[in-house]
């Protein structure tokens, strides 16, 4: 396993340090777990030993329901573009590092743009701040 990587500050580009998975719950692992604090139940590693998402990895396992609601692929997609999958690092140390104002302008314009987030927040019940 590759503990070791340092986490990026935030917004930069992810290197699947894990820290994120192993400090907070996501959205989504709230509404799963259907508690508020990490570290993720659901965090596995990959054939190179570094961390990934359990649920996106197989959500029949963890949300068989959504599953079989909306398909295999659309539940992924959610979990793609809920986790911000390819968009940049998510998390930051409150008090240690400052959130990116840039990262949050570029997510909040894809939240407002992109039709799939507010179905995927639809199909997952969340509520978000915006």
């Amino acid at each position: 396993m590759v503990d070791s990587l340092t986490k990026p500050p935030h917004g930069a580009p992810c290197n699947r340090c894990g820290v994120c998975c192993r400090t907070e719950l996501c959205k989504i692992g709230e509404q799963i777990f259907k508690h508020l604090k990490g570290p993720c139940p659901a965090i596995i590693h990959d054939e190179q030993g570094l961390p990934a998402c359990g649920v996106y990895a197989d959500p029949i396992k963890y949300a068989p329901d959504k599953v079989l609601l909306y398909g295999l692929d659309k539940i992924k997609e959610t979990i793609s573009l809920l986790g911000a999958y390819g968009q940049g690092c998510t998390f930051y140390f409150k008090g240690i590092e400052p959130p990116s104002q840039s990262f949050y302008k570029k997510m909040t314009q894809l939240m407002r743009t992109d039709a799939r987030y507010e179905q995927a927040i639809r199909i997952w019940q969340l509520r978000l701040r915006r």
